[in-house]
């Protein structure tokens, strides 16, 4: 994101259509998700729960201005949060402004607050970008140093930084009694989860430079599921209300591991579908712009 659109952020004409292009591509699928889900739901109710759709119009209008309702609706939020965020920074870390040292000085000791304190669930909507964003700029350093210098070393000794830290952190949350469950350290993220994330977020971009992963099919599935990773996080979703749902009419008989297996391929299939289906239209559309100019 940074090595696309970094360079173009130059006035407001532009962080303008940064905010509405953002605006477009992150909320039309949570929307289409939303009506999706809730027409299953009521065509099929044996079929499909909800998994958390409620049938009310103040549930409904919480999820879809993300201010509650459904609890799915925190990815978007997020990346609303981060993207409101990121032109700022960006014009900030080119003009070499003291105050994108000043904030990044203020989110890393407020992640350390939310480490040593556990912040209050109910509220982590308002603050969770700001150990995101930490997570967000540490890229740009890395974009900025392949450019002079091309190596994984680095993306791999982060990773091994990454674990050791979060082992060590491992080791004093169970001295504390504290959960070592992933998912309770998220809302916000505190350093527990940071700390995973670098291990293996830069873990796997060390092995994704390897030149076995650029051989031409692998590398067109690595590229596929990263152009529809945003709306697999939803049609995966519901699928596995799907199975959930089919499952439990079954009395509990279904393995995990089918469960699983059977969720992670039918979300890619109707990914590659849909996919597809939006290069024949946007085709099509292209073939009959001067028809559809004509008629109007």
């Amino acid at each position: 994101m940074y090595a696309a659109y970094a360079p173009r952020l130059v006035n407001i004409a532009s962080v303008g259509a940064w905010y509405k292009k953002r605006l477009i591509r992150l909320l039309l699928p949570f929307y289409w998700y939303l009506a999706v889900h809730y027409a299953l739901m009521l065509l099929f109710p044996t079929l499909f729960s909800g998994l958390g759709l409620q049938k009310s119009w103040k549930f409904i209008f919480q999820s879809i201005t993300l201010i509650g309702g459904i609890n799915l609706n925190w990815l978007p939020l997020l990346f609303l949060q981060l993207a409101v965020l990121f032109p700022v920074l960006v014009l900030l870390q080119r003009k070499k402004n003291v105050l994108f040292w000043l904030y990044l000085c203020v989110a890393f000791f407020l992640t350390v607050f939310f480490t040593i304190w556990q912040f209050p669930y109910s509220a982590y909507r308002q603050v969770m970008w700001i150990p995101w964003s930490l997570f967000m700029v540490l890229p740009w350093y890395f974009y900025e140093r392949e450019r002079k210098k091309y190596s994984p070393l680095p993306y791999f000794l982060l990773s091994a930084l990454g674990a050791t830290c979060f082992a060590f952190l491992y080791i004093v949350w169970i001295h504390l009694g504290r959960s070592v469950t992933l998912i309770d350290n998220k809302y916000p993220p505190n350093f527990f989860y940071i700390t995973y994330e670098m291990f293996g977020s830069f873990l796997l971009v060390g092995i994704g430079l390897w030149p076995f992963l650029k051989r031409r099919m692998l590398a067109a599935i690595i590229q596929f599921i990263s152009k529809t990773s945003y709306a697999l996080f939803f049609i995966h979703y519901i699928v596995l209300d799907f199975v959930l749902s089919v499952n439990k009419l079954w009395g509990n008989g279904i393995s995990i591991w089918y469960q699983t297996l059977f969720v992670i391929f039918v979300s890619l299939a109707i990914a590659w579908i849909l996919l597809q289906s939006q290069k024949r239209l946007h085709t099509f559309l292209q073939s009959h712009t001067h028809l559809y100019t004509f008629l109007l």
